[in-house]
């Protein structure tokens, strides 16, 4: 997974825009357990924990003076931090044929702080809630 984000600070004049990416590589566990299974339709409830590795930390920031760009400097790691999520979903399912079903889920997840200065979305909103609805197919 790749997370990219821009930063800009300073004055309106006189600033820095730094642009960072960073490339994760992760080992997810997930336990599932199907709640309720009635005809077609079915209910479960999902669980589980993500631990990513950060393996590349790429950093380039521009100055700018007067507005107009003065320098730049690139930056590259490879050695980021680990980084440990917890998931909890639950969902519906409803087999149309033997090999296709809809389903509808929520979900809500939790980035633990990674112990690193790095600037992400986990440590700006820890908390993930997501809703998922589609097709799911079987072979």
């Amino acid at each position: 997974k790749e997370l990219r984000s821009e930063f800009r600070e300073g004055s309106q004049e006189h600033y820095i825009k730094s642009y960072q990416r960073l490339q994760y590589i992760g080992l997810p566990l997930k336990l599932g357990f199907q709640a309720i299974s009635f005809g077609d339709f079915s209910a479960y409830l999902n669980a589980g924990a993500v631990l990513e590795k950060c393996m590349a930390i790429n950093h380039r920031h521009l100055y700018y003076i007067g507005g107009t760009e003065k320098a730049s400097e690139s930056q590259r790691e490879t050695n980021g931090p680990f980084q440990l999520s917890l998931e909890a979903c639950a969902g519906m399912d409803y087999r149309i044929k033997d090999w296709i079903g809809a389903f509808a889920e929520i979900s809500a997840g939790w980035y633990f702080d990674d112990g690193s200065s790095l600037k992400t979305i986990y440590k700006d909103s820890p908390l993930s809630l997501g809703f998922n609805l589609g097709l799911r197919f079987g072979f």
